[in-house]
């Protein structure tokens, strides 16, 4: 699989393909095969295709910040910049596009839309360096994406990532780990990873205590960058970021200071594996809500959920978890034939025994 290249510029010049425009805010992005699901639909203006700046931005794994006073947009890549400015001359006597410290010319302004800042793609078409593909029969735009491999909802349970893992890290630093894949989530607004879809593996290091649970690395499917989380909350300054090989200890963050679903996430994972090893075979994916809703037996609050699954001898395994978001308490669901046990963790003390509803 081809690595994005890590110039937001590049990234940009997705949409520039030259095809009909009547459908083309109706478009589904792939991005390394995968389903890519925009903030924002592409816009029309006087014929010309209009991205948003946040898509582009979660696409490459880029930090984005907004300056009200001069309406400027400004998305950073470690040390790789682009500032876009809404309709403005400021910049020079282009249209206020500024990529890399190169100005860019275009006759079509950037444009502001709900408080959104959208910029015409075309301006970054002769900058375009990687595989991009559109398949016109099925509004598929493809970004280093084979039509013939594309998953709307890809089960990571079964897919193997840890060539992607070692590619991202080096050879060397993976070598360091063992890693079980555990489960699948999209946060948003965290201060350690930009917004996207991950997949998430406990990490021991081999050799050197190897029962002990050192973090977790977080895998952006769409850029594949790799974000290296310690099971302690309190040491979150150990906190790395990994891309083909190099590891950036003082990565560009986003600038929030929200840690809530890594700090929630590392605590329910590692609660599990301290409860019980054999939970730890599972693979914990988030969901909406319970299948039966049983949030009325616990504490009273707001609450995240997962499932669990395994496959052993051809039949599947699967229970649900519940984690108070405030107080990061975890409680497992274990089905029984006439009702379900409701487990505290990581004591394993059964809460209460429901009736089949």
């Amino acid at each position: 699989m081809k690595f994005l290249t890590k110039y937001l510029f590049l990234a940009m010049a997705i949409f520039t393909f030259s095809f009909n425009l009547a459908f083309a805010e109706n478009i589904n992005v792939y991005v390394n095969n995968y389903k890519y699901t925009s903030e924002q639909p592409v816009k029309i203006i006087n014929g010309v295709s209009y991205v948003a700046l946040s898509d582009f931005a979660n696409i490459t794994g880029a930090v984005t910040s907004w300056e009200a006073a001069t309406k400027t947009a400004t998305i950073t890549y470690e040390e790789k910049l682009s500032a876009f400015n809404n309709n403005s001359l400021s910049f020079s006597d282009t249209y206020g596009i500024l990529v890399n410290g190169i100005k860019i010319s275009t006759n079509n302004p950037t444009k502001l839309i709900n408080n959104k800042l959208f910029v015409p793609a075309n301006i970054l078409s002769k900058y375009m360096g990687y595989s991009l593909s559109f398949d016109k029969s099925k509004n598929n735009l493809l970004i280093n994406s084979t039509a013939t491999s594309l998953m709307d909802k890809p089960d990571f349970s079964k897919i193997s990532l840890l060539p992607v893992l070692e590619k991202s890290m080096g050879k060397e630093t993976y070598n360091q780990f063992k890693y079980t894949f555990v489960t699948t989530d999209e946060p948003k607004g965290e201060k350690y990873l930009t917004n996207g879809k991950y997949a998430i593996f406990t990490a021991h290091e081999k050799g050197y205590e190897p029962n002990k649970l050192n973090g977790f690395f977080y895998l952006n499917i769409y850029t594949n960058d790799v974000y290296f989380y310690p099971a302690s909350s309190e040491h979150e300054e150990l906190a790395k970021k990994y891309n083909n090989g190099i590891k950036y200890e003082d990565f560009h963050k986003n600038g929030g200071k929200n840690t809530v679903f890594l700090v929630a996430t590392a605590r329910m994972l590692d609660m599990i594996s301290l409860s019980d090893s054999s939970l730890s075979d599972f693979s914990y994916v988030g969901i909406d809500k319970l299948t039966v809703d049983y949030t009325n037996h616990l504490p009273k609050g707001e609450y995240y959920f997962y499932k669990a699954t395994k496959k052993s001898d051809g039949k599947d395994s699967n229970f649900e978890v519940a984690q108070n978001k405030s107080t990061l308490d975890v409680f497992l669901f274990l089905r029984k034939k006439d009702g379900v046990n409701i487990v505290k963790l990581p004591d394993m003390k059964i809460l209460e025994v429901v009736a089949k509803k």
